[in-house]
C-alpha cells in the first residue's frame, strides 16, 4: 500500500501511525515520508518534534550545532510539500545561553564559525530585549514586570 494512502486509512481509523527506523529530527523533516504523514494528519508516536505551529505563527528551537541555512532548506521542502509559505523576512532569532554565547552569536551572526552567517535582514534579538511569542514574553535577561 502506497504510504499517502496509509496515512490516509489511518487518520480515518483514528490510529496512530508509528515513526520507525529514523535517526535524527532532520532526517524526518527532510524526508518527503514525514511530510506525507504530516499532510495526512496523522498523529505521531515517539518522536520529539521541535516546532510550534499556531494559526500564522511558526516557533523552531535549533541546537548551537544546527545550521539556520538547514532550517530554512527544511521549511521551503515543508512549504512546497503543504502549500504553506513562511515570511523568513519577519523571521525573530533569540540565542539562548551563556552570555558569551549569546554575544558570539550577535557579534558573529552565527552559532558556529562552519555556519554561513544569518542574513543582515534577519532580527537576532539582543541582550535584554523581549519578544512575543503566543501571547508571552521572551528574552535574556529581560526585566520580570515584562508585559
Amino acid at each position: 500500500m502506497e504510504l499517502l494512502e496509509a496515512c490516509k486509512l489511518s487518520k480515518q481509523r483514528d490510529e496512530v501511525f508509528p515513526v520507525r527506523n529514523w535517526n535524527s529530527i532532520h532526517e524526518i523533516y527532510t524526508t518527503r515520508t514525514f511530510i506525507l504523514v504530516l499532510r495526512a494528519g496523522s498523529r505521531i508516536v515517539k518522536l520529539r518534534l521541535i516546532a510550534n505551529l499556531f494559526a500564522d505563527d511558526a516557533t523552531t528551537f535549533l541546537d548551537a550545532e544546527d545550521g539556520f541555512q538547514d532550517l530554512i532548506k527544511i521549511l521551503d521542502d515543508w512549504c512546497l510539500a503543504s502549500g504553506a509559505c513562511f515570511n523568513v523576512g519577519k523571521t525573530q532569532i533569540m540565542p539562548m545561553g551563556s552570555s558569551e554565547f549569546h554575544t558570539s552569536f550577535t557579534d558573529n551572526r552565527r552559532s558556529r564559525d562552519r555556519f554561513d552567517k544569518i542574513p543582515e535582514n534577519i532580527h537576532i534579538v539582543q541582550e535584554g530585549e523581549a519578544i512575543r511569542i503566543l501571547g508571552a514574553w521572551f528574552g535574556n535577561n529581560i526585566p520580570d514586570d515584562t508585559a
